[in-house]
């Protein structure tokens, strides 16, 4: 077996990783892995291999120990030719990237040896350096300031990252944009950003590198921003005459200015209806809609949809150390922010009765005082909430009217005695 101490040092000797191996003689290489912080990435790094060999021959006398003579490939490739005295020997191998590199260490043996091959792998992995990346608000209006927030750890431990570092805003992720460059130690970095008032979508990115300008970034999560006129759309109904129910809307913004010319859709139970809605000058649109009743509640939802104004997306990728593409910024910007708002209506069995009254005020209030006449009222959830009823009595007759004295429609009525009367009724 052979026992390896690997160090990895940079070109000042100073010591970044190091760790032990363990290889049988076997053609299956053994690996080890060393993690190089991100600082050291794009640096020439030294690899120094002390290996403890064991035994390979058994000279018959001491006066015939000589040296050995064990030799090195990288890859396939010759790299060194070392003398192997008594059990120990160390090689040197320097590197400039990263990766998975295979070593071949081979012993021909000779009159009193036997030959010896061994395998194994050193990965070296230069860890990236994970930034996060938020703005406040996320949404927002154009012209608006918005706060950008960057945040550096080292991508194995998730810890802030304290080295030097030069954190750089960009606009478009155009470095000729840029909204802040800041060299810092603390790891992370803030930088105000106003939104252009123009007619395009804008995104913004962080490039985060060492001060030499070397190091490959990493953006944790993409940044989703929304750019609009917040609106909000009002809508109520009213009942007209018979059947008939008339919708109003209006459309606003924010800060309660009309917004005048703008498409509103109408949808009855989920189906656009066929009404072509355009806000006026002062942001109102209406409809009206007949709603004939059945013979059951039926319950209808309608529906105001504004959709927006200039929709416009922009996307912006960076670059990983693998060399892919990954989202880090999207965009999307309209003139004016959709809106909704929804009614819901109940259509409930309704008949009208229309009756003559046939007494004067003197009349009635006699039949009132002598207990022919009484009144009752209603309250109800449905329309129209509530109904005043009058109770006549006369004879082996009775009638019941139930109405409502300011709202029309919903009146109901009950006859006994009076058949021949209810007939007719009911047919007209």
């Amino acid at each position: 077996m052979l026992c390896m101490h690997v160090n990895l040092t940079d070109a000042n000797n100073t010591l970044i990783a190091e760790g032990n191996l363990e290889v049988n003689i076997t053609k299956c290489p053994n690996q080890l892995r060393l993690l190089v912080p991100s600082n050291f990435a794009g640096e020439n790094l030294n690899l120094v291999v002390a290996a403890a060999f064991p035994r390979v021959y058994q000279p018959p006398s001491p006066s015939c120990m000589h040296a050995c003579r064990v030799l090195v490939y990288v890859d396939e490739e010759f790299h060194a030719n070392i003398s192997l005295l008594g059990h120990t020997g160390s090689f040197d191998w320097s590197t400039t990237s990263s990766g998975a590199y295979f070593f071949n260490v081979s012993y021909e043996g000779g009159d009193w040896t036997r030959s010896c091959l061994w395998y194994f792998c050193v990965n070296v992995s230069v860890l990236p350096l994970l930034v996060y990346f938020d703005a406040t608000p996320t949404t927002f209006e154009l012209g608006d300031v918005v706060s950008l927030h960057a945040l550096a750890v080292v991508a194995d431990t998730n810890d802030t990252f304290t080295g030097d570092l030069t954190f750089r805003f960009l606009e478009d992720g155009d470095s000729e944009k840029v909204i802040r460059e800041v060299n810092v130690s603390s790891g992370e970095a803030y930088a105000d950003w106003t939104y252009p008032n123009d007619t395009e979508a804008h995104t913004v990115m962080v490039n985060v590198t060492f001060l030499d300008g070397t190091g490959m970034p990493y953006m944790v999560q993409p940044l989703n921003l929304e750019v609009c006129r917040e609106t909000k759309l009002l809508f109520w109904v009213k009942r007209g005459d018979s059947s008939r129910h008339i919708f109003h809307g209006r459309l606003l913004t924010k800060s309660g200015s009309a917004v005048s010319g703008k498409v509103v859709k109408a949808y009855l139970n989920g189906s656009l209806l066929d009404e072509d809605l355009t806000t006026n000058g002062t942001g109102h649109f209406g409809f009206d809609r007949n709603f004939n009743p059945g013979e059951e509640e039926v319950f209808h939802a309608v529906q105001v949809v504004f959709e927006g104004t200039d929709n416009k997306t922009s996307n912006l990728n960076g670059t990983d150390f693998l060399g892919n593409h990954y989202p880090v910024c999207q965009t999307r910007q309209f003139n004016y922010r959709f809106s909704t708002n929804t009614t819901k209506i109940t259509i409930e069995l309704q008949v009208s009765v229309t009756t003559t009254q046939g007494k004067t005020p003197e009349e009635l209030k006699e039949v009132e005082e002598d207990g022919n006449l009484k009144w009752r009222h209603e309250l109800t959830w449905l329309y129209p909430w509530y109904r005043l009823h009058a109770l006549i009595t006369v004879g082996d007759m009775f009638i019941d009217v139930g109405f409502n004295p300011l709202l029309l429609g919903g009146e109901t009525w009950h006859l006994e005695g009076l058949e021949v009367f209810k007939d007719v009724l009911e047919e007209i």
